[in-house]
Formats: C-alpha cells, sequence, structure tokens
C-alpha cells in the first residue's frame, strides 16, 4: 500500500490499554528495516551458528542449535 492509498485505519476490536490510541499509522517495511543482500558462504556456517526459521524458539525464546544446514553453497548473512 503506498503513502497515497495508505487511509488511518481505527481497528474495530483493540486490546483496552489501546481503545484511546486512535488510528492506525501504515509506516512502509523500508522505513524502519534494511533489506540485507549479502550472502555467506556454506564453508562459513556451522549447527551453532546457523539460524533459520526451524531452529528459532517461539515467544522471544531464542535460538537452539540446527538440527541441518542448507544444501545450497551461499545463504543469505
Amino acid at each position: 500500500m503506498s503513502g497515497k492509498e495508505a487511509k488511518a485505519v481505527v481497528p474495530k476490536l483493540r486490546f483496552p490499554e489501546f481503545r484511546e490510541a486512535g488510528a492506525w499509522e501504515f509506516i512502509s517495511l523500508e522505513a524502519i528495516a534494511l533489506l540485507v543482500n549479502d550472502r555467506v558462504q556454506l564453508k562459513d556456517i556451522s549447527n551453532v551458528n546457523y539460524v533459520s526459521t526451524e531452529n528459532m524458539l517461539p515467544n522471544f525464546g531464542g535460538v537452539t542449535i540446527a538440527n541441518k544446514l542448507p544444501t545450497v553453497n551461499s545463504v543469505s548473512s
């Protein structure tokens, strides 16, 4: 959604502490995060330092040692 298309939206359902917070503000993802295109060679990673969605723990619980590594020559860093 572009800035021109974005409209202030007040959700129908809200947690009590946010009911008087006003409309949501739409912000583009690129305004708050960097896109990383760097690659790391497979020979430079191990089960200990490789992080993927498969070894992330829920609820900000951290990560576990990866059970497997990717089968490609390089991965995003």
